[in-house]
């Protein structure tokens, strides 16, 4: 081949190229909201979990957000002397998939707020990042209007709903936030997924909460596993390193994005942040049966759990201890790990709706 078909050919594999990127920027750009949010419609509902003597005393609520927006919402009073928390979830799914965590909350005596995004399970509308922070501040106009005072209200931030939660906390006093497997901002995630492509020039749905984690002055706890390839632990090491005190980063050891101990990660937000702790929390097993009560045989030393009448013995689980970094006069505690934290519901019978 000639010199000048060599030049005609680098030349027409440059065009080919640069066609071809075109092509996934123009993509990206096009469906970045299918990368981003991964709703659920609603499948079984809240009367299928009270049907089986589970999320007793939560009610389903519709809020209203902004532009119409109708939020599916699953709310419950605390008891007496106990604090309102706000839950707000994560980038995939629907509300019913947090149904274990709204239980094990509920079992500790807190009020419990857990909206679904627009477009997630029965809500109407579609996710945007200024939509989720209408609807999470329309959640907080909705605890306002039923006398909740905010100073008693915690907000628990999960992945992606971390955004949403510090968002909501630069604009007013709660008592605390938990985080719980967060990120620095969605445009990271995306230079460190995408290196080259020109993030900040495509992104419409930069949650940044590098930015406005500055301006929150309440005590904040963050929770990452050392297996999250979902979102890297180091987004939570970074978040912490610019939040204010008072301050706590637990870092546990291979555990991923989803397979994290719920119940313990709730008795750290109740320790950390003074909550109330007058009931046991009971462990749940993964299809959300009755509490299995956890004890301790005193000839083996072993764990042994009930259920059906029949007992099992467990050898402990070995893990190595949480890294923690914490702010004075709060102590370290060690991990459990949880096969299943959140409980998926259990198929119904082809003759019923779901």
């Amino acid at each position: 081949m000639t010199a000048k078909g060599r030049w005609k050919l680098l030349k027409k594999l440059l065009f080919i190229t640069a066609m071809l990127y075109v092509i996934v920027i123009v993509g990206f750009f096009a469906l970045q909201e299918h990368l981003i949010f991964h709703p659920l419609k609603s499948n079984n509902g809240l009367l299928y979990y009270q049907e089986l003597g589970k999320l007793k005393g939560v009610r389903e609520v519709t809020i209203e957000s902004y532009g119409g927006v109708k939020l599916q919402a699953w709310y419950r009073r605390p008891d007496p002397g106990y604090d309102m928390v706000l839950y707000l979830h994560g980038n995939s799914g629907n509300i019913e998939q947090r149904a274990g965590k709204i239980q094990l909350l509920a079992d500790m005596g807190y009020g419990v707020l857990i909206p679904a995004w627009r477009g997630f399970g029965s809500s109407t509308g579609s996710p945007s990042k200024e939509g989720i922070y209408e609807d999470a501040r329309a959640a907080v106009r909705f605890l306002m209007k039923q006398g909740y005072d905010s100073r008693k209200v915690t907000i628990v931030g999960e992945s992606l709903g971390s955004g949403p939660a510090v968002k909501m906390a630069t604009e007013k006093e709660f008592k605390g936030l938990l985080l719980i497997t967060p990120y620095t901002s969605i445009a990271d995630r995306g230079y460190e997924t995408y290196p080259f492509l020109p993030i900040n020039t495509l992104l419409k749905h930069n949650f940044d909460n590098m930015s406005n984690i500055k301006d929150v002055h309440v005590p904040i706890i963050i929770v990452h596993g050392t297996d999250d390839v979902i979102m890297p632990h180091w987004h939570s090491e970074r978040l912490h390193k610019e939040a204010n005190e008072p301050k706590k980063l637990i870092i546990y050891p291979g555990v991923g994005h989803s397979d994290y101990d719920t119940a313990r990660i709730f008795q750290e937000m109740r320790s950390f942040l003074g909550m109330a702790d007058n009931h046991k929390t009971p462990i749940y097993d993964r299809t959300m049966d009755e509490p299995i009560p956890a004890t301790t045989s005193k000839d083996s030393g072993k764990n042994e759990t009930r259920k059906s009448g029949k007992s099992i013995k467990q050898e402990p689980a070995k893990q190595d201890k949480p890294v923690t970094v914490e702010s004075k006069d709060n102590a370290e505690v060690d991990p459990k790990t949880d096969p299943d934290p959140e409980p998926q519901p259990q198929a119904q019978p082809a003759s019923q709706e779901n």
